[in-house]
């Protein structure tokens, strides 16, 4: 029959198996620590670093100046600290919260840098012919323009002969017996040059032109036979010339109406017996071998009425 365990024996035995326990579990506990056993890591056991226990620089560990010391007069208390305030204190300031100008509005953008002075340029040069005269009167006009500046530019037009016997040269009622050439420089009969002035643009728009022109034509009477009378009719004109020009890409289509006055007044009448008063500047020739003569001048003599329907080209 079991007896029950005497309490106090019971934990005197409990004790004794503790104390013979825990130095085993110390022991086991401590070769289980990491790095137990390995070599050494690299560098162990190398002599320290130079400067390596030797005495702190000059001044190390001292007292930084002013530490420690009582805070200068008036350290800590604000200026006028109990005193009445300045005048103007607490008054808004002037233009204080007012808009400034150029606030909240758009930004303009900035003015276009200026353009560089390259020197002189010209503002564009035109080319054209005139159909017109050259139908009607067997004449076929050149003009060249050339644009110096944006309102005035140089026109050189030259006329050459291309058909000696158009449609406006001969009398009525008569055979086909007066025949045009050109006495100046080869085909070219007329040489003028203007000064134009752009009112709109360059080389388009409205112009006024002042003309100054130079012409020379033989007229001459032939026929099966041969030829039977001559005249030349020669001198300087000066017209002043109205006209408008449409630009369209680059075509310009255009023209317009001059008025002036021959310089010149050479006459020829062959009927100079009957008019004592003298030929009146009619420039007479023969139509045919019988001794009936016509007047190449038209009834306005001097007066010039030029008329003008051009087509071209221009760049500018």
């Amino acid at each position: 029959m079991l007896r029950p365990m005497d309490p106090r024996r019971l934990a005197l035995t409990l004790a004794a198996a503790t104390c013979l326990l825990a130095p085993s579990v110390a022991l086991a506990q401590y070769g289980q620590q990491p790095g137990y056993g390995q070599p050494p890591p690299p560098g162990y056991g190398q002599p320290p670093p130079p400067g390596y226990g030797q005495p702190p620089p000059p001044g190390y560990g001292q007292q930084q100046p002013g530490y420690g010391q009582p805070p200068p007069p008036g350290y800590g208390q604000q200026p006028g600290y109990g005193q009445p305030p300045p005048p103007g204190y607490g008054q808004q300031q002037p233009g204080y919260g007012q808009q400034q100008p150029g606030y909240g509005q758009p930004q303009q953008a900035p003015p276009p840098p200026a353009k560089k002075s390259k020197g002189f340029e010209l503002e564009g040069w035109a080319v054209r012919l005139d159909p017109l005269n050259w139908l009607l009167q067997g004449r076929l006009p050149i003009s060249g323009d050339i644009a110096l500046t944006e309102w005035f530019s140089v026109e050189l037009r030259p006329v050459f002969v291309v058909n000696e016997q158009p449609p406006m040269l001969n009398f009525k009622g008569v055979d086909d017996t007066i025949y045009q050439e050109s006495s100046f420089i080869g085909a070219m009969s007329e040489l003028s040059v203007a000064a134009s002035f752009w009112l709109e643009a360059p080389l388009e728009g409205y112009v006024l032109r002042g003309v100054l022109n130079y012409a020379s034509y033989d007229f001459v009477a032939k026929d099966n036979q041969g030829e039977f009378d001559r005249v030349t009719d020669s001198g300087a004109q000066v017209l002043f010339f109205f006209g408008s020009y449409g630009k369209y890409g680059p075509i310009s289509i255009g023209g317009g109406i001059g008025l002036g006055t021959h310089l010149g007044s050479g006459e020829r009448c062959l009927d100079g017996a009957t008019r004592p008063n003298g030929c009146d500047r009619e420039l007479h020739i023969r139509v045919n071998r019988g001794g009936s003569f016509g007047d190449i001048r038209n009834g306005l003599y001097p007066i010039i009425l030029d008329t003008r329907l051009e087509f071209g080209v221009v760049f500018n």
